[in-house]
């Protein structure tokens, strides 16, 4: 069975798109077996095409004439990388009648004009993605479609300016806020919300159960597995000496770490309605959405950070892996009283 070849053009060859350029050949064999096809670079616009002639092994690949790429049938993606507003929209305004998929990187145009792109998607039935616009590019928009593709009825993204500065405080309260109107626009209230362990930033662990304070739920952390049982939620935790059994009462919060559950993967039909989803977004305008103002951002925020370092290492840390916790604690303090430390 002959390789599937996906043909894609580079629109920009400046900082980013030769960061771009430089990746998609670093990466073909790995792309290859995630996505079970090649991607292949046919065509880049630029504007001077012996300037960039310098910065590629293939000037073949240049061209300053954007009618070679949006004309060119085999050319499935284009990736924006121009920036600006124009000639940036009309070319992903194109490219998505041409029938294309495009990705951007390009901030002011989908403030600007954002609405306008995703309406043509829509209606050329293409994708338009741009996660590397926003949140300052952390992956916030995949995994909300990946959530749909495994079977999530529905999915939405929680932001505003007025959310921004956010600590784990008012974070958890925007959220349980969020919750509260995700209920009211569905029309049901939630048994059981679940939340990752931690982020991979302040790794503080404290939203999870700070939003089931903010809505007066039971919750459990640090769960390996749920099963009901006779009307109650049965929660394996993990602790320092092995696990705990959990009992508690819906509703209840559960944060989670790793699982013994194997993930459901996606179909190829899941996938593709999941790309086109429209994610709804909850703003703090939104009318479900009831927040106190002095809660939000950095109004709403105690935690103040004024410095973030890297301790100096002076010495050989010392690792204690006894069988117990108590034999740990015996073994720490006669090393504390060795150092004459206590």
């Amino acid at each position: 069975m002959a390789e599937r070849v996906i043909k894609a053009a580079l629109l920009g060859f400046g900082t980013v798109g030769g960061g771009v350029y430089k990746v998609l050949k670093m990466q073909q064999e790995e792309m290859v077996s995630k996505l079970g096809a090649r991607v292949e670079l046919k065509k880049i616009l630029v504007r001077n095409i012996e300037k960039a002639a310098q910065k590629t092994d293939d000037p073949s690949l240049l061209t300053n004439n954007w009618k070679e790429i949006v004309d060119d049938p085999e050319i499935e993606i284009v990736i924006e990388l121009i920036g600006g507003i124009e000639p940036a929209r009309t070319y992903i305004l194109e490219a998505l009648k041409a029938g294309k998929n495009v990705v951007t990187a390009n901030k002011d145009l989908l403030a600007e004009h954002g609405k306008e792109l995703m309406d043509a998607a829509e209606e050329y039935h293409k994708d338009l993605y741009f996660e590397a616009a926003v949140g300052g590019g952390i992956p916030i928009i995949r995994p909300l479609k990946e959530c749909l593709a495994v079977g999530a009825d529905q999915a939405f993204l929680v932001t505003d300016r007025a959310f921004g500065g956010s600590d784990t405080l008012a974070t958890s309260y925007i959220l349980s806020r969020a919750i509260a109107a995700v209920e009211a626009k569905t029309g049901e209230k939630f048994d059981l919300i679940f939340c990752g362990k931690q982020a991979i930033d302040g790794d503080t662990a404290q939203v999870g159960p700070e939003i089931a304070e903010h809505m007066d739920l039971p919750h459990v952390t640090l769960a390996t597995a749920v099963e009901m049982a006779d009307g109650k939620l049965h929660v394996t935790r993990d602790t320092d000496e092995g696990h705990d059994l959990v009992e508690v009462s819906l509703p209840a919060l559960v944060t989670v770490t790793k699982t013994t559950y194997d993930p459901r993967y996606p179909t190829i039909k899941s996938k593709m309605a999941a790309n086109r989803a429209v994610i709804e977004e909850i703003t703090n305008s939104d009318p479900d959405m009831v927040c106190e103002p002095e809660r939000l951002g950095l109004n709403g925020s105690p935690t103040k950070v004024k410095k973030t370092f890297t301790p100096v290492q002076t010495k050989d840390a010392v690792i204690l892996n006894e069988e117990t916790g108590s034999e740990s604690a015996v073994k720490l303090a006669a090393l504390l009283s060795e150092a004459k430390i206590i």
